[in-house]
């Protein structure tokens, strides 16, 4: 079993320095011998040139912070899974801002997991708690039903596709 750091770059940092980010992760020490995996999750603009810079790194991979789940259309800036380089194998789904400003319900959650694991790379659910509240049962109850609708009625789910990111309301 693998480790995962998962670095989502959010709407930060410019082309140069995103490159130069990605070009100092890559040049560290390979001294993790794989148990740690390292994802970069640049901004759209950057993902190319980003994959490109550690296409040949065994330990560090590349993934989208979004997409829509429809593979081609007209749907004016969005992006499709067929859109993503080659070697872009994850791809963020669910997180707390996209629920949160872009109306990124359940049912769209769960179209763009089934579209994601389609297309043969992995989806990484983000979850957390909607509210603070320490009631522990509340938490279970919310995180059940996230993944349940998150999942419901995919076909072929496994740990190979689908990767459980929590993201406690208070880290946000």
């Amino acid at each position: 079993m693998s480790i995962y750091i998962l670095a989502n770059w959010k709407m930060n940092l410019s082309y140069d320095k995103a490159i130069s980010l990605a070009e100092y992760i890559s040049s560290m020490p390979e001294t993790l011998s794989g148990a740690i995996k390292v994802v970069l999750f640049p901004s759209v603009p950057y993902l190319f040139p980003v994959s490109g810079v550690i296409e040949e790194h065994p330990y560090i991979r590349t993934g989208a912070q979004n997409i829509y789940w429809e593979r081609s259309g007209s749907y004016t800036g969005e992006v499709s899974v067929d859109m993503l380089p080659m070697n872009c194998e994850y791809v963020l789904v669910g997180h707390s801002e996209r629920r949160a400003n872009f109306n990124d319900t359940e049912p769209n959650i769960n179209r763009k997991i089934a579209t994601i694991i389609e297309s043969g790379k992995k989806a990484v659910l983000c979850i957390g708690e909607g509210t603070l509240n320490e009631n522990p049962n509340v938490f279970y109850d919310e995180m059940v039903q996230k993944i349940g609708s998150a999942i419901a009625g995919i076909s072929g789910i496994s740990s190979n596709n689908l990767m459980l990111a929590y993201e406690p309301v208070w880290a946000i």
